[in-house]
């Protein structure tokens, strides 16, 4: 007869597994990992497929290290652990030992990638028109790039100008923006009284973790250009066809330079100028002289007019009113009187001649007694006691007042003619 001996057939196995869902993480993001271990011996006798001594170890991540001790036939332990992603991608790698109870021990390790991405944005503003004057509408460009090494989604703009605002999806055709790319948009903004700064912030999402940000900026510089101008003349009243000199002053009252600064007067010729380039707060003056060909008030109207580096002219108005006056100046005169020894005397008043000085009024004591002529009208006259003691001499500036002199002294001489006249009767 045989005899059949039942042999023990032990195969020992031991596995494990490290598994997690974040395989796509950001610097600094917490990883969370799930890791497994199974006995997977088999063996007639399960006693005989029990493992000890099992132990986890993952120096990557040292949190994932674990002692499991004993771990009989088809048993599983399941653990969760956690590690910091660092700045590159990296692989956790896990491995198992266990010692069965008989035989060399057994192992077992599994890896698992995490791919570590830098998602990065930035932000552009620029414009055309860096200088603007008060009230312009300038013009902006705003350019968002990806910066990073991962797609970008959902990108949008917030910005005091309302119109530099986008809203997620709106910019460009809406769909994500790959590494290295980049996408604009115009805007507009009224330039405010004083300079500014446009400033524009942008956010998107990557593919995991909270949104990236950026902000781009650009300066705006206003500028107040201005010019203002003053014209008057030396004199306000001046007798007809006499040139009266006007003065004109010029000031750029802007905070820029300007050219091509020019003065016209639409009615005195000699009054336009090219003054050229008028820095800010410069001042220009220069004098102009032209005759009054008119009786009466006579006004005329200076227009200056400056080029600012941007935008239209500056220009500024001033008028300057001159009276014309009768000409020429009334007569000067002179009353004389003769000596004690004269008899009556005689007196005469000639006309002005408007090409020489006026003659005076003369008192001839060689004229016959009892005769006086009076603007070439011959009459008698009293004595000198009996006559006004008027002297004038010289010439005046102001006409009203020589013609003014000039009539009391008729009004004498005519008053000493009638009271002769009555006494010859």
């Amino acid at each position: 007869d045989m005899d059949f001996e039942e042999i023990d057939a032990v195969n020992p196995r031991v596995e494990v597994e490290m598994y997690t869902a974040n395989r796509v993480a950001r610097t600094g993001d917490l990883i969370t990992y799930t890791v497994s271990v199974k006995n997977l011996s088999t063996a007639t006798n399960p006693a005989d497929g029990q493992l000890t001594d099992v132990v986890v170890s993952s120096p990557a991540t040292p949190g994932c290290s674990r002692v499991i001790g004993t771990l009989g036939i088809g048993g599983r332990v399941d653990y969760e652990c956690t590690s910091r992603a660092g700045t590159e991608d990296f692989i956790t790698l896990a491995t198992v030992t266990a010692t069965p109870r008989s035989g060399p021990s057994v192992s077992d390790d599994d890896p698992e990638a995490v791919d570590v991405i830098h998602p990065a944005l930035a932000v552009g503003v620029d414009t055309a028109t860096p200088v603007a004057r008060v009230g312009d509408v300038v013009t902006y460009t705003v350019t968002l790039r990806n910066n990073g090494d991962t797609p970008l989604s959902a990108a949008s703009t917030s910005s005091p100008a309302a119109s530099c605002a986008r809203s997620a999806g709106s910019i460009g055709s809406g769909a994500p923006l790959d590494p290295g790319a980049e996408i604009s948009f115009t805007c507009t903004s009224v330039a405010p009284e004083a300079g500014t700064i446009v400033t524009v912030d942008a956010s998107a999402m990557p593919s995991v973790g909270p949104a990236v940000t950026a902000s781009g900026a650009r300066a705006l510089d206003v500028t107040h250009p201005s010019v203002a101008v003053t014209y008057a003349p030396h004199q306000a009243t001046v007798q007809a066809l006499r040139p009266v000199t006007y003065a004109i002053t010029v000031s750029n009252t802007g905070d820029v330079p300007l050219s091509v600064v020019t003065v016209t007067d639409a009615r005195i010729a000699a009054c336009d100028r090219v003054l050229g380039t008028l820095a800010a707060g410069a001042v220009s003056q220069f004098t102009c002289a032209s005759p009054i060909e008119v009786l009466g008030p006579f006004t005329s109207e200076v227009l200056v007019t400056g080029a600012p580096s941007i935008g239209p002219v500056v220009s500024s108005r001033a008028s300057a009113t001159v009276t014309g006056i009768v000409g020429p100046t009334p007569p000067a005169f002179q009353v004389v009187s003769p000596p004690p020894s004269a008899t009556t005397p005689t007196v005469s008043v000639a006309p002005a001649v408007a090409s020489s000085p006026a003659p005076p009024v003369v008192v001839n004591p060689a004229a016959p007694a009892a005769s006086v002529a009076v603007l070439g009208v011959q009459a008698a006259a009293p004595s000198l006691s009996d006559a006004p003691d008027l002297a004038y001499t010289g010439s005046s500036t102001d006409s009203a007042r020589q013609l003014g002199v000039a009539m009391i002294a008729s009004g004498a001489l005519l008053l000493t003619v009638s009271r002769r006249r009555r006494r010859l009767n």
